[in-house]
């Protein structure tokens, strides 16, 4: 390819690149009615995925993918990951402590754990799609939902980055992803509407709230946050480290900073990392090839086995804990639905408990890539080989 079509192409990526940022973000804030009942079945951050892939039938980026690759592994990733748990508040945990903190932590490990036990069954007593699911790498479209379910989009981007789930399964693991948890939503939305008359029934005495002392503000666009989220970025470039392990230290040292810096704006970091995980997910786009995509039937079985158990577990864990029932909601949408639904189920119960969804979401986008790690430690060392 000549220069000047090189040139050509660069250019046609930047201005795709941009206005999709600028699409996305218009959607995820949008205040019309019509959006918003749209965008509650096929969310934002999934039209940054596809936007990009429709633009290789018109333009033919294959020639820059390496390079736009490159960038968001060694750059983008990093920050999103940093600035999303430098967003974690380790100090207003205490407010949500101890019951719902241990319901929503019990919602995870099973939400970690089924992966495992899924695959543990169909190798003892369904040898064939067991094998399937490993000729094929299915099993890895798993791993990323782990991510969404419990850290959202920075922790489905970095897992599906640490075992390489093939794109298309990936566009699978995403369609199939929305659709469940939308329907999650509204299961969610009438559970915790009928909680008092749950409770009732259960003999469980409903707790006296308690409210967050939310008083951090957004800073300017050029904040000390963004300096050091770009300054670290480009620092972890030159550390000679795997994917892996700078994760891991990223992960770390943003709850860090957020834990000992006073003045650190944990909203603001959470604004930027709002940014980059849309960049992140507009730069995979480009790598989606549409003529090998399908949507496995097993996936979305096993989705729908995932779904069940996890409601099993935690409503007996609600029970045994004798945790009032509008948490099961709360807890359960912090881990599956995340700082944009949370808080609206919150809010069709009661809007004084809408910061400790905020505030649950937030652990939950701050622990989803290590509860990930678990699941994939789990599965390499019992059934097959990363």
């Amino acid at each position: 390819m000549g220069i000047e079509n090189q040139i050509q192409v660069w250019v046609s990526a930047l201005v795709l690149i941009m206005s999709t940022l600028w699409l996305v973000h218009h959607l995820q804030k949008t205040q019309n009615r019509w959006l918003i009942k749209f965008t509650d079945w096929l969310p934002p951050i999934l039209f940054a995925y596809l936007i990009p892939a429709f633009g290789r039938f018109v333009i033919p980026f294959e020639s820059i993918i390496p390079s736009l690759s490159w960038f968001s592994k060694s750059f983008l990733i990093p920050a999103a990951v940093f600035s999303v748990m430098a967003g974690l508040n380790i100090r207003s945990l205490k407010s949500v402590w101890p019951k719902p903190i241990l319901l929503f932590l019990s919602g995870s490990f099973i939400i970690a754990s089924l992966p495992v036990l899924i695959i543990g069954v169909a190798k003892l007593f369904f040898v064939e799609i067991y094998l399937d699911w490993q000729s094929t790498d299915l099993w890895k479209g798993l791993v990323p939902i782990v991510g969404s379910w419990i850290g959202g989009s920075t922790s489905q981007v970095v897992l599906k980055e640490i075992i390489d789930t093939p794109d298309p399964l990936f566009l699978s693991v995403l369609l199939i992803d929305n659709i469940a948890v939308n329907i999650w939503t509204i299961l969610m939305f009438q559970w915790i509407k009928k909680s008092d008359h749950i409770d009732t029934k259960w003999g469980i005495q409903k707790e006296k709230n308690t409210e967050l002392n939310a008083d951090e503000k957004k800073g300017s666009w050029w904040s000390i946050e963004l300096l050091v989220i770009i300054g670290y970025s480009i620092l972890s470039y030159w550390l000679p480290w795997s994917f892996l392990t700078m994760i891991l230290c990223t992960s770390v040292l943003g709850v860090l900073i957020s834990a000992l810096i006073p003045k650190w704006n944990s909203a603001n970091s959470l604004r930027w990392a709002g940014w980059l995980i849309i960049l992140v997910m507009i730069f995979l786009g480009f790598k989606l090839d549409f003529s090998h995509w399908n949507i496995p039937l097993s996936l979305i079985s096993v989705v729908l086995v995932w779904f069940v158990f996890h409601a099993l577990w935690i409503g007996l864990h609600t029970y045994l804990f004798r945790v009032p029932s509008a948490w099961l909601a709360i807890t359960s949408m912090a881990n599956l639905g995340g700082i944009s639904t949370a808080p609206a189920v919150t809010a069709a119960y009661d809007q004084k408990l809408m910061p400790h969804a905020v505030l649950l979401s937030i652990l939950s986008m701050a622990t989803g890539t290590l509860w990930g790690l678990w699941t994939i430690y789990w599965i390499q060392q019992l059934f097959v080989t990363i």
